[in-house]
């Protein structure tokens, strides 16, 4: 009975690294901000992980995915990535999401994707406002004049009904013009 116990404890020690191995790849999807997000397709793209390995550069595949796998590395450790400035149909592109990309980790769950969205050259600044929603149109700063007038005419004793109707419909007609939804379908009909 003994040698039998022995010898269990020793496969188990000998197997147990096999089934506790650390995450060493980045899985994730380039894709574009200004077509829905549609995947950038036969992108070039590399990591380095400083003083530890290289990876073969890669493309990007139909569906915007891509693997980079560093034998050495473990998941938390900071991926410079470069990516590659045109596509498969020779479009030039930018990056739109430098800060996520300039602090990529290998993530702890190998499944989890990291994005990666790029731009037409020449529009990232835009691109960049739409992303990080820095943006405000007129049209944004009017709805909020609007609605502050509102407000002040809602708190008066006095109410001026007529004009608190007429203040709902332009606010509501504003934000059916702001609503990037509505833009969107009526761009593509």
């Amino acid at each position: 009975m003994k040698p039998l116990k022995a010898f269990l404890i020793i496969c188990f020690f000998l197997n147990s690294p096999l089934f506790s191995q650390n995450n060493n790849t980045l899985r994730g999807k380039m894709l574009f901000l200004s077509s829905g997000k549609t995947p950038a397709q036969g992108v070039t793209i590399s990591g380095i992980i400083k003083e530890v390995e290289n990876t073969n550069s890669v493309y990007t595949t139909d569906d915007g995915s891509y693997v980079l796998i560093f034998p050495k590395a473990r998941e938390g450790h900071r991926v410079n990535l470069t990516i590659g400035e045109e596509d498969q149909h020779g479009k030039q592109i930018e990056v739109v999401n430098e800060k996520e990309v300039e602090i990529c980790r290998i993530r702890a769950d190998y499944k989890e994707e990291f994005e990666i969205i790029v731009c037409p050259k020449g529009s990232r600044d835009l691109a960049a406002q739409k992303y990080y929603n820095i943006i405000k149109t007129s049209s944004d700063i009017a709805l909020a004049q609007l609605k502050n007038e509102m407000d002040e005419l809602l708190q008066k004793q006095e109410k001026d009904y007529k004009l608190i109707t007429e203040y709902g419909n332009r606010i509501a007609t504003l934000e059916q013009q702001t609503d990037s939804l509505v833009i969107y379908r009526e761009a593509f009909q």
